[in-house]
């Protein structure tokens, strides 16, 4: 799970680039990895 954690962080940080919004995106993106 920490690998996939790190890649994680990194589309995130393509995706958003704000630390502000980081949070958000990473509920609802972590979410929808849940699900799968």
């Amino acid at each position: 799970k920490r690998r996939f954690d790190v890649v994680f962080r990194e589309v995130v940080a393509e995706t958003v680039g704000d630390a502000q919004n980081t949070e958000e995106e990473y509920r609802v993106i972590r979410s929808l990895l849940c699900e799968r």
